[in-house]
């Protein structure tokens, strides 16, 4: 048995529970990700990243 979906509309509050939740999220997968970047070696630091844009494009 299929069940009808319902056409909801979310209100203002609901928009920004989710929208804020949903942030929170990325954010720290982002910073797992960092974290785990770091772990395997990868230098993040703006000089060298510079310094390798500009090696890499002159």
């Amino acid at each position: 048995m299929t069940l009808p979906l319902l056409n909801h509309v979310l209100n203002k509050t609901d928009k920004t529970y989710i929208h804020t939740h949903a942030e929170n999220l990325m954010r720290r997968a982002l910073i797992k990700y960092h974290a785990w970047l770091v772990e395997q070696g990868l230098d993040l630091s703006a000089e060298k990243q510079n310094a390798g844009w500009v090696n890499v494009h002159n």
